[in-house]
């Protein structure tokens, strides 16, 4: 377990002190008695090893109707694709396989007891891992979270890929085409970049974002964009790349 993960398994612990005793009276009264801990950062969080080890906590029920059995799910927030393991008697899982890198994915857990009586706790934001390898190709990846804003970000992450040094342009158009915000270059950020991966967070930060290559929905006169579909494109090395965003305003 990362330090990071420990620390906050030991604050949860201690966060319950005043609550276990309530919770050997019998089954969960709601999803507080079950809180994820790592990753659970609410802004996102970023990892480098593509076997993460996943850490949540529950208060203790009496045996019967305990002891906990949990079940774990892993989304990759782009595909849909979902993993499962089941039937966890611990509170750590880590995957027997690598997920995919430079991929969003979020993760839940659900605890139930031989009575039926069940807890579901989804994380609070999404986790990223970075690939410390360089990129083959130029690419421009889908902004996450889409559509955008949500509860927990008024911005939507943008990351791309270059292969090799190159002049770049990250530009924001609407449907028409109409160009609405310049995002590469800009005050932090030149048109020349070497080749490397953009738009991650650093490995251990609390996001899976770099500010500097977000979308806040506003445009280059600082004011709010309309609601409505809008077009990321990404030119570089002699790629032209699109994604489509939706955008749903403030």
């Amino acid at each position: 377990m990362t330090r990071g993960a420990a620390l906050a398994l030991a604050l949860a612990a201690l966060a319950w002190g005043g609550r276990a005793a309530r919770a050997q009276n019998g089954p969960p009264e709601g999803p507080t008695r079950l809180v994820l801990v790592f990753p659970n950062s609410p802004t996102g969080t970023t990892l480098e090893t593509r076997r993460p080890q996943f850490v949540w906590s529950s208060e203790p029920v009496d045996v019967p109707p305990g002891p906990w059995r949990y079940d774990v799910e892993i989304v990759n927030t782009g595909t849909g694709e979902r993993v499962t393991a089941r039937q966890i008697s611990d509170t750590t899982f880590t995957p027997g396989f690598d997920l995919e890198s430079n991929t969003s994915y979020r993760w839940a857990v659900t605890a139930r007891l031989a009575t039926g009586d069940s807890v579901r706790v989804e994380s609070l934001a999404s986790f990223v891992i970075v690939d410390a390898n360089a990129p083959l190709v130029t690419l421009l990846y889908q902004n996450f979270p889409n559509p955008f804003p949500t509860p927990r970000t008024v911005t939507t992450c943008v990351w791309f890929d270059l292969s090799e040094a190159s002049a770049v342009r990250l530009d924001v158009y609407d449907i028409r085409g109409s160009h609405v915000r310049t995002l590469v270059p800009n005050s932090e950020v030149r048109g020349d970049l070497p080749a490397g991966r953009y738009g991650r967070a650093v490995s251990g930060s609390d996001g899976g974002c770099d500010g500097r290559f977000a979308w806040d929905g506003r445009g280059n006169d600082g004011r709010d964009a309309a609601p409505g579909v809008y077009l990321l494109r990404l030119r570089a090395g002699g790629v032209n790349a699109v994604r489509r965003m939706l955008y749903l305003g403030r």
